[in-house]
């Protein structure tokens, strides 16, 4: 029904089933998630669908049952008894090594390559476990005896497994790189510098080796080199400027004199794949939540007797993280309950009942699209039983009288992991403002729960702002104002709040992202204040008609807006 169609007719549905019969005849019996995971993936080699039961349930005719193309990684997305879910670790794998291959050997070489590994791998060493069973893709993937030099497909085969937590055979790296990955940003025209520390055991770095890859919004990739900077061992280039709605992915490799070869992140083995590169946004509005910034604890109902929401610097646990997501200097996150020093598993953790977090209203006036990021940590597979409570966020665009539902979820992912929330899908149109509630509860025994936040951002494309906005009612927080009027050509009133008394500067940018003029550079008492720009650059010529954008920048949170200037 609902246009779907009929169950008994899927193909990889009829296929699963078969692969269960040749599991069967492997083992002589079926083997949990390995067995379930291997039968999705005898479907999507047959029918190249990464979807298993496309169109199972009614009315939902674009998604099935389960799905390859995942992130799934093992063990830290393994969910007891859960077998059918767990083999999505495994098709996983080889979803992603058919992505990779494909390019290069066609539908019908990739198959071959796949279905050899998998099925004759199956046949000849009967691996029982996730981890066996990606080392036996290396061992029949091998042409020499010795895995120490990698394999034919080892390109593929590597970021495959490490995309789903497996560590792929193979020597120690020689070669190291160390890099403190770039913070997200506001949008100010300027590149992104990449620096990095790169050493081997063995001897030089080969300079003409040392690059960046990067890939905007899952493009294609580029390459940018990084060259000594003086430094000992330390290489430095630039990714250019990208506009606000960018997600920047990159990656840095190296090879020493002698051919071998290194990356950061380390699990990133190849160009191929943007799957475990590094992350960067460009954005609209950035609270890295360093300092006071309006956000508040506590809603009606919140009865937790340990483990309430408070910003820190985290001390970390099996279940809590030990650094908070913003690269240094950053240090502070919101937790569920600060740990003392020396602490074990659930001692600060949530208990007897639900604490809430709340961001502050941030003001989208006149915005056309708008995306919500921010990065979250969410720990629930500890104690004596797992899984039995949920994560819950929402978003209001009416101030909070009102919420929409974002995250309602009992999976563990006990890393820092970016969620990105369309907020024109979520609300049905662009919202004029946005807040947002994180819920972490613990409601039934034995279950063990400990949540973070951190790194907030909005995503925004300004039309025209209107000239009539105004700050929003609500507590001290950070915000930057659409401009009154705007467009405008003789003057125009820019607005700004901070929560407490803090240095503040206010830039004028044009386009192209170079700095105009500075409007405001010092310390600012908390509250609201409001500085007049007459279309002038630094030394008093008037500028061009055209768009320009207000920037302001604070310890721990920047923002922008759009302002038109018109003759």
């Amino acid at each position: 029904g609902g246009g779907c169609g009929n169950t008994g007719q899927m193909g990889d549905v009829i296929y699963h089933e078969y692969a269960h019969g040749m599991t069967q005849w492997i083992y002589g019996n079926n083997p949990s998630d390995v067995g379930e995971g291997n039968s999705d993936v005898a479907a999507l080699l047959l029918d190249g669908n990464s979807i298993c039961g496309e169109g199972f349930y009614l009315n939902q005719c674009a998604s099935g049952i389960r799905d390859a193309d995942n992130t799934l990684r093992y063990p830290d997305d393994y969910q007891s008894g859960q077998i059918h879910f767990n083999g999505q670790i495994i098709s996983g794998f080889w979803w992603d090594a058919r992505e990779i291959l494909l390019p290069i050997y066609g539908v019908d070489g990739t198959r071959d390559i796949l279905w050899m590994n998998w099925h004759m791998g199956r046949r000849t060493l009967r691996p029982t476990s996730m981890p066996d069973q990606i080392q036996t893709a290396f061992l029949m993937d091998d042409d020499d005896g010795n895995l120490s030099n990698g394999t034919p497909h080892y390109y593929a085969f590597c970021p495959a497994a490490t995309n789903h937590g497996f560590t792929p055979p193979g020597p120690a790296p020689v070669v190291t790189i160390t890099h403190t990955p770039p913070h997200n940003k506001v949008f100010d025209g300027l590149p992104v510098a990449l620096v990095a520390t790169i050493t081997s055991t063995v001897g030089p770095i080969d300079p003409a080796t040392v690059k960046g890859n990067y890939a905007v919004n899952g493009g294609s990739s580029s390459t940018v080199a990084l060259i000594p900077t003086g430094n000992p061992n330390e290489f430095a280039g630039t990714i250019p400027s990208f506009p606000v709605g960018s997600t920047v992915e990159y990656s840095i490799i190296a090879r020493d004199i002698f051919g071998n070869g290194g990356a950061h992140p380390p699990n990133y083995c190849s160009p191929a794949t943007p799957r475990g590169a590094e992350r960067y946004y460009v954005v609209t509005i950035l609270d890295e939540l360093e300092a006071i910034s309006g956000w508040t604890v506590g809603a009606p109902g919140d009865n937790a007797t340990t483990g309430v929401w408070e910003r820190v610097d985290p001390r970390g646990t099996a279940a809590q993280p030990e650094d908070d997501q913003t690269p240094a200097p950053g240090v502070n996150a919101f937790v569920t309950g600060q740990c003392a020093p020396g602490c074990g598993l659930g001692d600060s953790d949530v208990d007897g009942g639900t604490t809430t977090l709340l961001s502050p209203v941030y003001d989208l006036s006149s915005s056309t699209t708008a995306k919500a990021i921010y990065y979250r940590w969410y720990s629930n597979d500890q104690g004596a039983t797992p899984g039995t409570d949920y994560w819950v966020v929402d978003a209001s665009n009416d101030g909070g009288a009102s919420w929409a539902n974002v995250e309602n979820t009992n999976v563990s992912a006990a890393i820092w992991t970016p969620i990105e929330v369309d907020l024109n899908v979520l609300f049905g149109t662009t919202p004029e403002t946005v807040k947002f509630r994180f819920v972490a509860s613990d409601l039934n025994d034995g279950s063990l729960v400990e949540a973070a936040v951190d790194e907030f951002m909005v995503m925004v494309d300004y039309a025209t702002d209107a000239p009539e906005s105004s700050a929003m009612a609500g507590g001290p927080r950070f915000a930057l104002f659409p401009g009154r009027p705007n467009p405008f050509d003789s003057a125009t009133e820019l607005g700004f709040e901070i929560p407490a008394p803090a240095s503040v500067t206010l830039k004028i940018h044009d386009t192209g992202g170079r700095l105009v003029r500075t409007l405001a550079a010092g310390s600012f008492q908390g509250g609201p204040h409001s500085v007049t720009w007459d279309g002038r650059d630094a030394s008093g010529r008037e500028l061009a008609a055209g768009i320009y954008y207000v920037r302001i920048l604070t310890p721990g949170f920047s923002a922008s807006r759009k302002v038109v200037l018109q003759k």
